[in-house]
């Protein structure tokens, strides 16, 4: 879901897979979606909103 947070998620995502390919391939660690501010307070509060439902 975060990937829908900053727009264009298909884009993103073929971009995060072919930039998390090439990492791999380097040996460098893999790199997290980028995720705005609602996307982060939703991660982040994802226990307490389950609760609640």
């Amino acid at each position: 879901s975060t990937l829908y947070n900053v727009g264009n998620p298909e884009q993103r995502a073929h971009a995060l897979k072919a930039e998390n390919d090439r990492r791999r391939d380097a040996g460098e660690p893999e790199k997290l979606p980028e995720e705005n501010y609602y996307g982060w307070l939703v991660n982040d509060k994802l226990p307490e909103l389950k609760a609640l439902f």
